[in-house]
């Protein structure tokens, strides 16, 4: 008798134990078990599905993983959206003409339609093309201490002759063009009297400090360029402190329309200065107190007009702008500040530094080695993508698949592969109902080619749509309650 209630009780405890189990199991592996209805449901996880069957029992979970439902529910109730895909634009690769804008990028744009919490899967491919159009613009700094050594100027000068030739070994589509900066022609920044200027360079006559000047568009007049830089060259200037007022020239540059970039190239300012840079906050001193706008202000003779009003860029405003301009940056400065710019390009996507020696010899194998470091490589970067996790995995040139965003070393007609993940994450849904649009920019850092990608998600099921509500239902309450996705509400 003892034995059969020791059996008995032995039994309990492990249906009971059985049962728990199954509940942590319920709890921890199903995620559905929480959705009130079909909208939560399709949020929570792709791998559930809703029951819209009228009259099903309530000891069964309308919320449940698909497979589940399949041997409960009629299949026609069954609510679990499949996702889609569609390539939207698909063109070959190309090089590009004067007539013609280059690819380097495929796919060009992609269509998914998916739920919240469901990766889409996809390849992005990238080719190095031949005789991508290049822009290339050098910003000078003109001040007396840049361009006062005999040898510095007469090298600087033979580049503005020789760069033409040089740039024809890289790629046969490029575009010079040249512009020059001082500083802020405020105290304390600049000589700002007659005899000031005079003081500050003994022997020889100095021209009036600018904060920016843009002396000649990008074009194809390569003579021009040559005698332009050979005429500012020999017409240097002065400024009161080491620190010049150059990335006020970074942000004209990139904004004024009147350079002449093109739409579709690889964007590079040569920046050449041996001395450093004021940042947001050094203008206030001089009374230039308004917050940088970064926008376009020349005058008709190129000169930045509102130097006297907005403060200089902060580091980020520069960020911000070579991002939204698809701009590149190579500083060619001195030994001096080397580390000062090299601090700054740590902050700037598509920047790189070099060391400019004294009497400025190696800057031609300086742009060209630099120009290769820049082309050589592809970094992507994902825009307009809150409520999207965005994950990147290449093998570059390697065998090993790693998370990177960047491959370098990619030689010409070299491709490499990306695979991307995107996720949405279901707070995208919060206040909206039916399907919300989402366009993600996959962009080319430093060059103005992006992957479109536009995710349409579902946030709520067809039965929720205000045309399938049954308002004042005989199947509710004896009409008092709305029937909807086979609950009534």
């Amino acid at each position: 008798m003892l034995n059969q209630w020791i059996l008995a009780l032995l039994c309990t405890w492990l249906t009971l134990a059985v049962v728990s189990s199954q509940s942590l199991e319920d709890e921890f592996s199903n995620p559905c078990t929480t959705a009130d209805s079909c909208g939560q449901c399709m949020r929570i996880s792709p791998i559930c599905a809703w029951c819209g069957q009228e009259g099903y029992p309530r000891s069964l979970r309308r919320c449940d993983i698909v497979q589940n439902l399949e041997k409960t529910c009629n299949l026609t109730d069954i609510t679990n959206p499949v996702q889609t895909s569609k390539e939207v634009k698909n063109q070959e690769w190309t090089s590009g003409s004067f007539n013609e804008d280059p690819i380097q990028i495929k796919p060009q744009e992609l269509a998914f339609t998916l739920r919240p919490n469901e990766p889409v899967n996809f390849k992005l491919r990238f080719r190095q093309q031949e005789n991508y159009p290049v822009d290339l613009y050098f910003l000078l700094d003109l001040s007396y201490g840049m361009a006062r050594d005999q040898q510095a100027q007469t090298r600087l000068i033979a580049l503005g002759h020789d760069i033409g030739t040089k740039m024809k070994n890289i790629t046969s589509n490029f575009r010079l063009g040249f512009g020059s900066f001082v500083d802020k022609l405020l105290m304390p920044y600049s000589a700002w009297t007659d005899q000031m200027l005079e003081d500050r360079c003994p022997g020889e006559t100095c021209r009036k400090p600018h904060d920016y000047r843009n002396e000649v568009d990008l074009g194809t007049d390569y003579a021009l360029f040559a005698t332009k830089m050979q005429a500012a060259l020999e017409d240097v200037s002065q400024s009161l402190d080491d620190a010049e007022g150059g990335l006020d020239g970074v942000i004209q540059t990139l904004d004024c329309n009147r350079i002449g970039w093109r739409e579709k190239s690889r964007r590079i300012i040569v920046y050449s200065s041996n001395s450093l840079f004021h940042m947001a906050g050094a203008g206030k001193l001089g009374g230039a107190t308004k917050q940088s706008n970064l926008q376009c202000s020349l005058n008709s003779d190129g000169y930045y007009k509102d130097e006297k009003i907005y403060d200089y860029p902060s580091v980020s405003q520069v960020a911000s702008k070579l991002r939204e301009k698809n701009a590149n940056i190579i500083f060619a400065v001195m030994a001096s500040v080397v580390d000062d710019y090299r601090k700054l390009s740590a902050f700037l996507d598509g920047a790189v530094v070099g060391q400019l020696e004294d009497d400025s010899k190696n800057i031609v194998d300086l742009i060209n080695n630099k120009y290769y470091e820049l082309r050589s490589r592809i970094k992507f970067e994902a825009n307009n993508a809150d409520y999207v996790d965005v994950k990147f995995k290449s093998k570059c040139r390697g065998k090993v698949l790693k998370e990177t965003a960047m491959c370098e070393n990619l030689e010409i007609k070299e491709t490499v592969e990306f695979d991307v993940t995107m996720t949405v994450d279901p707070d995208i849904c919060e206040g909206k109902s039916g399907e919300v649009t989402k366009e993600v920019m996959l962009d080319a850092v430093g060059l103005n080619e992006t992957l479109v990608v536009r995710l349409n998600v579902t946030c709520n099921c067809h039965c929720e749509l205000p045309q399938q509500e049954e308002l004042n239902s005989p199947k509710c309450f004896a009409g008092n309650g709305t029937f909807q996705c086979g609950v009534c509400e």
